[in-house]
């Protein structure tokens, strides 16, 4: 690897970094994070503050994302025909519950937020895009583990799970897995507010939305 490039890959990895948690980090933070020494990371950041990735905040010397990083995103939204389709499914499916719709990325030993509609509900579920959050908790959690974990073959086979007070205790959730064209596990697709709600839903009905709607996605999901 040319040092261009090897200066190329620390330079995504710093901005891989900064995640929903951790919005804004202090150079020695980032040192933690890094096989960098603290001169050469210096470096690299000012290269991506110059150039609008990253902003420096003046007082407390932390850095975060910069606007580049939203100018960047707009122009893959705006490109990305397949976001609009998704965004389509998950919003019917927002109508429909009457709750907040994610769509979760399986991504190691976590499930990613990487879509999400929010209930019109003034009580709703909140997460934030690209927040990462366990496989244990929660109903999307439940439906990914139970494709490989064989205490949760019961959700497997009827292919959803609910929960209630997992991950917050006043939260409920219902998940049905994702496949993409492959017939592989891509995530899950979920509803989640609070949980008298959740309780008081129609099981069959809504869950069979949900089967639908993430077959719906299927064809779609790898092409994000």
């Amino acid at each position: 690897m040319t040092i261009s490039n090897t200066s190329v890959d620390k330079a995504l990895q710093i901005v891989g970094c900064f995640t929903s948690s951790d919005v804004d980090l202090s150079l020695a933070e980032l040192h933690e994070r890094m096989d960098l020494s603290k001169p050469s990371l210096h470096r690299l950041c000012t290269t991506l503050c110059n150039n609008g990735f990253l902003s420096k905040d003046t007082v407390t010397g932390r850095y975060r994302l910069g606007i580049k990083m939203l100018e960047v995103a707009g122009i893959y939204l705006s490109a990305n025909k397949v976001y609009d389709s998704i965004w389509k499914i998950l919003n019917q499916m927002m109508e429909l519950s009457n709750e907040t719709v994610s769509l979760y990325k399986h991504e190691n030993d976590s499930r990613k937020c990487i879509m999400r509609i929010e209930s019109k509900s003034p009580l709703r579920h909140s997460v934030t895009v690209g927040q990462a959050l366990p496989l244990d908790q929660g109903a999307a959690g439940k439906v990914i583990l139970a494709e490989t974990d064989h205490e949760l073959a019961d959700i497997k086979m009827q292919g959803y799970a609910i929960t209630y007070g997992e991950r917050e205790a006043y939260l409920g959730a219902i998940a049905t897995p994702i496949y993409d064209e492959n017939g592989d596990l891509f995530g899950a697709l979920s509803i989640s507010g609070p949980v008298e709600r959740i309780r008081n839903m129609n099981d069959k009905e809504i869950t069979e939305q949900l089967k639908s709607h993430a077959k719906s996605l299927s064809t779609l999901v790898n092409y994000l």
